[in-house]
């Protein structure tokens, strides 16, 4: 019997290491300066394409990226449980949505404590100077990005064709090079998609 119990704990072991593995993504970043932690939480709506993803957005901006402060609220015994970067942008212009402040904060999932980056779903949390368009969701706090990394996109300016976007690196998109390559490509087409449904490559 003491068998049987040692068999079955080892098989309860590698099933509980195969459903952390597929819930976290290990690797180093681009510099190989700091490690990624990217969790999978359960999602309750994912974006089909742009379309979708603009019709169940609350608010979409164009906004340069002035700052980022990082939160990590505790719980009653004192232990980080979760943290965000809540990021100080100014509006340039809003394709949907009433806001009429010259500037926002939007919380974003990533932020980096240490040698460690945290985030959900390999989010990579946005630059400051740069400028990007959101496609936003407004919660009790305020506005996070709808579909994670679907739902930011860097305004290039030196782009003169959506042919060039192929070309472009996972730096030039802001990604991080632990996203999976089909959620690369599937990112290219809706860049392209974006960037035209804005008209935003002359």
């Amino acid at each position: 019997m003491r068998k049987r119990h040692h068999h079955l704990a080892v098989l309860g072991l590698a099933i509980l290491l195969i459903l952390l593995v597929s819930l976290v993504h290990q690797n180093k970043g681009p510099d190989k300066s700091f490690e990624i932690l990217s969790f999978e939480p359960d999602l309750t709506w994912q974006p089909s394409s742009v379309e979708d993803l603009y019709e169940k957005s609350d608010l979409v901006v164009e906004v340069e990226i002035m700052g980022h402060t990082i939160v990590k609220p505790k719980d009653s015994s004192g232990h980080v449980r979760w943290g965000r970067s809540d990021t100080q942008a100014r509006v340039v212009t809003v394709y949907k949505g009433d806001e009429t402040k010259d500037s926002l904060t939007i919380y974003e999932t990533g932020y980096l404590d240490g040698e460690t980056y945290y985030t959900d779903y390999d989010y990579k949390r946005s630059q400051v100077g740069r400028s990007y368009i959101f496609f936003l969701t407004k919660s009790e706090d305020g506005y996070y990005p709808a579909g994670y990394a679907f739902g930011k996109y860097p305004v290039i300016k030196s782009l003169k064709s959506l042919d060039q976007v192929d070309a472009l690196s996972l730096n030039d998109l802001d990604l991080f090079d632990i996203m999976r390559e089909e959620d690369v490509r599937h990112y290219r087409a809706w860049y392209k998609a974006v960037m035209a449904k804005f008209d935003l490559i002359q």
